[in-house]
């Protein structure tokens, strides 16, 4: 007997049950917003029993008995309309949160141990299910729900078929009732195709199922229908609808229209589950081959010149421009592969939000757009905590209480939005609420006093200055410390991991309106276009995702390109003026030279002129990280101004320049630039 691999299978459990929690969690929203809808606890249902069958097989025990009993309490909210409560609510909550504690210790491998937790959680439910929970036949719930897009496709499949909505009740068939349904329905499988049935799952049904309907798609006509249900059920009584008794509400006590599902989860598409690895695998390969195809393209350079003659080297230079193409066309696949929707985060924070306006006593609704907006893997999993701290800070400092807010002549209801949307190279986040606003001048006063600025410093700052003082250390507007916010931590952690993803943060508000938050993001950071430039002998890359303009500079524009203010060496460009950086000098490598070129750059607003000796060309390159060697207490220390380093055609290694970067230093040194040796 082979061994089992019990270690593919945990992963492929953990996988599952994430995405069943998601859903699970949601429906528990929905279910809290909208009131007991059926199809959204069918989908509950479903993800509870998927879950509790998958942690049986497992031997996890622990979720398979709590999923059970939230299968009985499911089972009696489809069965007895009319019993969901706050409480219930917050039980499923509760359950929720310790579905997921458990799946943490299954993934450390934990062992399992006796919890007074889930044995109160399974009491609760106990109590629920135990109360008289018999229904009467005149209850029973003989509808059949449709979403308004799901009508809509009926009609449309209608105006070339037949669609007839079909209802029976087992009067006479008191025994083996799923069993004469199910015949019913895989005999009118041969005739059409089955659009929904009630229940929607036959082999989910335990016990009695006294009524059953179902809308069929078919060419046949009713009487052919007919005659097939009645070979099935015998003396049984059945009805049949057209899609006109539908819509002329004659169908009123079987049918439903509801507004859009929960379960409606748009267009159907293929797709297979790969383990993410393998993806990140992929894209180094895909990486090694951007490397080694500019090696073969700078190599071609070196063969044209001598080659007329030699029909070898004629072949490989007609090849290279093929696997050129080849390589950018499996590198944009696999980063299409990466690209993740910005949704798949964005639904983490219903409940988020839920728990903290509750926690503060606050009334917050939560609006998304741009769901669809992809990002790389990568960058969109480093971001969710930034996002977290942001959406905490707009429900706790941002928006009002309900009596404030009507006080001032606002909606007792705050709004929270969530938005994303690309533009050009970017993909822009943005967290924004209607609550109090920021005060620029409260910043300045609470800045002042913690010392972060003087005050000449703060009489030359406008309000776009003041606002970003927010992102500053150890900086809180909060008069009182709490769970959430006082503490002086939160905004210069968001800045900080932002930053580490060559992003940026752009603060705007409106006292009294609201404040709008947006993360500035490259859409990925694995392989990127960028200006390969020279200076002193070394090859640097320049993100062009940062740059404006390339300026050639010689002895003829020199001295109307470049001026001199307060000392300080600055480049007049566009009517603005802004600093001018010497590459060479600013890595201590050397004497600036006259004459050259000027890459104009800068990112949120603030604008940098560096000089190079020479520009290479744009060139695709493969971002390698620098973390083991540069940093606090690492090999070559902290240098400001570079991001990563990239493998050139020639096999050399190539420094990334950090624009960003450079800016603070520029900031920081005042006057003078901090210089830094690269070690080149």
């Amino acid at each position: 007997m082979e061994n089992i691999d019990f270690e593919k299978f945990k992963k492929l459990f953990l996988q599952e049950a994430d995405e069943q929690l998601e859903i699970m969690e949601k429906a528990v929203m929905q279910l809290e917003e909208n009131g007991e809808e059926r199809e959204i606890i069918d989908e509950f249902f479903r993800m509870a029993h998927s879950l509790k069958g998958s942690a049986g097989s497992m031997g996890y025990t622990p979720i398979a008995n709590l999923t059970h009993e939230m299968e009985n309490v499911l089972d009696k909210l489809r069965n007895s309309p009319g019993i969901l409560s706050d409480d219930i609510i917050d039980l499923l909550f509760i359950s929720l949160d310790t579905l997921k504690h458990l799946r943490e210790n299954v993934e450390k491998g934990l062992p399992e141990t006796e919890n007074p937790e889930i044995d109160h959680l399974l009491q609760r439910f106990g109590e629920i299910t135990s109360k008289d929970s018999e229904k009467k036949e005149t209850d029973i719930d003989k509808k059949i729900y449709l979403t308004s897009q799901e009508l809509k496709n009926l009609k449309e499949k209608n105006q070339e078929k037949n669609v007839f909505f079909i209802c029976f009740e087992l009067i006479h068939q008191k025994e083996m009732q799923s069993m004469v349904a199910f015949l019913v329905l895989n005999n009118l499988k041969d005739e059409g195709e089955i659009i929904k049935t009630y229940p929607p799952h036959l082999d989910e049904v335990e016990g009695d199922l006294p009524f059953f309907s179902m809308l069929i798609c078919t060419e046949k006509q009713t009487d052919e229908i007919s005659r097939v249900i009645g070979q099935s059920l015998e003396n049984e009584e059945f009805k049949i609808y057209t899609l006109e008794d539908i819509e002329n509400g004659k169908s009123g006590e079987y049918f439903q229209e509801v507004k859009e599902s929960f379960s409606q989860r748009g267009e159907s598409r293929e797709s297979i589950r790969v383990d993410i690895e393998k993806v990140d695998q992929l894209m180094k390969l895909v990486g090694e081959l951007v490397i080694d195809k500019e090696r073969l393209l700078e190599i071609s350079k070196g063969i044209k010149a001598n080659s007329r003659d030699n029909l070898e080297a004629q072949a490989l230079l007609q090849t290279i421009p093929h696997v050129d193409f080849i390589a950018t066309e499996l590198h944009e696949s696999v980063m299409d592969i990466r690209m993740y929707p910005v949704g798949s985060i964005f639904k983490r924070f219903p409940r988020l939000v839920r728990d903290i306006s509750r926690q503060t006593g606050k009334d917050v609704k939560l609006k998304f757009s741009g769901e669809d907006t992809e990002l790389d893997r990568t960058i969109l999993q480093e971001v969710f905590d930034p996002l977290v701290h942001l959406v905490r800070n707009a429900i706790d400092h941002g928006i009002e209480t309900p009596d404030r807010r009507e006080k001032e002549g606002k909606p007792s209801q705050g709004l929270l939005a969530l938005n994303a949307w690309q533009e050009e190279n970017n993909i822009i986040i943005e967290v924004k609420d209607d609550g109090a606003g920021v005060d620029p001048e409260k910043i300045k006063s609470r800045a002042l006093e913690k010392g972060l600025i003087t005050a000449k410093e703060g009489e030359e700052m406008d309000s776009e200055s003041l606002l970003e003082l927010i992102l500053e250390p150890g900086f809180s507007t909060s008069e009182t410390v709490n769970d959430l916010s006082g503490r002086g931590v939160g905004m210069d952690v968001v800045r900080t991991n932002i930053e580490k993803l060559d992003g940026e943060v752009e603060i705007t508000s409106q006292p009294g309106e609201g404040t709008s938050i947006k993360i500035v993001l490259p859409l990925t950071l694995a392989i990127v276009q960028a200006l390969m430039v020279r200076e002193k002998g070394n090859d640097y890359a320049i993100p062009l995702s940062a740059i404006f303009e390339t300026i050639l500079v010689n002895k003829n524009n020199r001295r109307e390109v470049i001026k001199t203010v307060k000392s300080r060496e600055v480049v007049t460009w566009r009517e603005q003026v802004i600093p001018l950086i010497r590459l060479g000098e600013f890595f201590q490598l050397g004497n600036s030279h006259e004459e050259g070129f000027l890459i104009i750059g800068g990112v949120k607003g603030r604008m940098v002129a560096i000089m190079v000796e020479g520009v290479i060309g744009e060139q695709e390159i493969v971002v390698k990280s620098l973390g083991d060697f540069m940093g606090k207490d690492k090999l070559f220390g902290e240098i400001p101004g570079i991001s990563g380093a990239t493998i050139k055609g020639n096999g050399e290694v190539a420094l990334i320049l950090d624009i960003q970067g450079i800016l603070k230093s520029f900031k920081k040194g005042g006057d003078s630039v901090e210089r830094q040796s690269t070690g080149c």
